[in-house]
């Protein structure tokens, strides 16, 4: 079967699609911007390239940035990435390392990919067989500054992206130990490369605390972070050394076998 273009699949073009990928294709070469530059470099009206944006906005092809007014591609696009590559993909590599994890510490564990400039989205997961444990849905979107995971991240990112992501990003405070002052949370992610990995005590709900470490790529780029979360009687002094060791060994296994490049 041919899937060259003839004549008769272009009499069939429609040009609200033909935009439509066009702000795909823009987006994907600029990462962020908002309306306003979008229209202008394409050539679209204002009016136009606005009901686009909000219609891919409404279905999650499109993030919207509430304080910089900027568009980028939205975290749909990594479940279409995920079908098609799933067998090649971090998925894939990932996931009988966090079985082992599992099986060795008796905890749940997640995987969460970088999908965009300020967020993380949970990819994959692999539970624990207790009864009592901390569920992290598959989807679940989460703000590069918030919580343990986001710092497992941010610690090895570029120090003047990191800084930029600390004073733009805002952290909407869940508990009353969420992290949310900026000189707070830079000073943290000091002490997550010291360690290796990131911890949280209570920031997303009172008794629960996580832990979180990065996966790299062949730059030594952070691309990814596993975590897992248990009760602060789970994760007490000494438990949260060894599980926090175990889960940056496994982010380290993993980095490895994506064929990326562990930090020095």
């Amino acid at each position: 079967m041919s899937y060259k273009d003839t004549d008769d699949t272009k009499r069939y073009s429609v040009p609200a699609v033909e935009r439509t990928i066009r702000i795909f294709h823009y987006l994907k070469a600029n990462r962020r911007a908002t309306g306003a530059e979008i229209a202008k470099d394409l050539k679209l009206t204002r009016s136009n390239c606005y009901a686009i944006l909000k219609t891919l906005q409404l279905h999650s092809f499109v993030l919207f940035d509430t304080e910089s007014k900027k568009y980028s591609l939205g975290p749909i696009f990594l479940e279409f990435v995920r079908t098609i590559v799933q067998d090649l993909g971090l998925i894939h590599v990932a996931r009988p390392y966090l079985q082992s994890f599992v099986e060795n510490s008796g905890l749940s564990v997640v995987l969460e990919q970088r999908v965009n400039f300020n967020r993380l989205l949970v990819i994959d997961r692999q539970d624990c067989s207790d009864d009592v444990r901390v569920i992290i849905s598959i989807g679940t979107r989460i703000p590069i500054t918030h919580s343990a995971s986001g710092r497992a991240l941010l610690a090895y990112l570029p120090s003047e992206e990191a800084e930029e992501l600390v004073n733009s990003v805002s952290v909407i405070p869940l508990t009353a130990k969420t992290m949310t002052n900026p000189v707070e949370i830079m000073n943290d992610l000091q002490n997550i490369r010291a360690r290796g990995y990131a911890v949280g005590h209570g920031e997303n709900l009172e008794g629960i605390d996580a832990i979180a470490a990065p996966i790299f790529d062949v730059m030594g780029d952070p691309i990814g972070v596993i975590a897992c979360a248990a009760t602060s009687s789970t994760l007490s002094n000494g438990p949260l050394t060894h599980f926090g060791n175990a889960l940056r060994q496994t982010a380290d296994k993993i980095t490895i076998a994506v064929g990326g490049k562990l930090p020095d």
